[in-house]
């Protein structure tokens, strides 16, 4: 009686391990994504503290920390790759995907740059321009343009028109 009951229990032990669902595989995907130009550095702060920051592929950028709080990052190569930042105790405070274009063209328009620099600087690619700084806010210019006019009369006046860009 005792070894059918062995027997028993093996049989309903090992039938339980059959019943029990199989482990499944969830991809991760970033909510964000940091894109940048190959040669391109941009830096970055977190709002907390992070003990250790990691990127997936090595080769397509460079992760150089600042503080526990910034970091910069700089595209190397073309490509993609993950950045995982975790803070205390190793759980994740951010994730992004970071995408490293070719460099395309540089544009540099001259006459508003701001306050160190006489220029604009612009990445230029496929689908149109971007500021090659997007941390900066862009500086507010303004045109004028005059039209000379000569009345009936034999009176000359002068119209001035000045346009001004939005601020952002």
């Amino acid at each position: 009686m005792k070894r059918w009951l062995v027997v028993a229990l093996l049989c309903s032990s090992s039938l339980g391990a059959l019943a029990q669902p199989e482990p499944t595989l969830n991809e991760v995907v970033p909510r964000e994504t940091i894109e940048l130009r190959i040669g391109q550095t941009r830096t970055f702060r977190f709002d907390q503290s992070a003990t250790q920051i990691t990127l997936a592929n090595k080769g397509v950028a460079e992760l150089i920390p600042e503080t526990d709080r910034e970091f910069n990052l700089r595209g190397l190569d073309q490509g993609q790759t993950t950045l995982t930042a975790y803070g205390q105790g190793g759980r994740i405070i951010y994730r992004a995907a970071i995408t490293v274009l070719p460099t395309g063209g540089y544009v540099k328009v001259y006459g508003h740059g701001g306050r160190d620099k006489d220029y604009t600087g612009y990445f230029c690619g496929e689908y149109g321009c971007g500021r090659a700084d997007s941390d900066v806010a862009p500086v507010p210019f303004s045109t004028t343009q005059s039209e000379s006019q000569t009345r009936p009369d034999g009176v000359q006046s002068t119209i001035s028109r000045e346009y001004r860009a939005p601020r952002r």
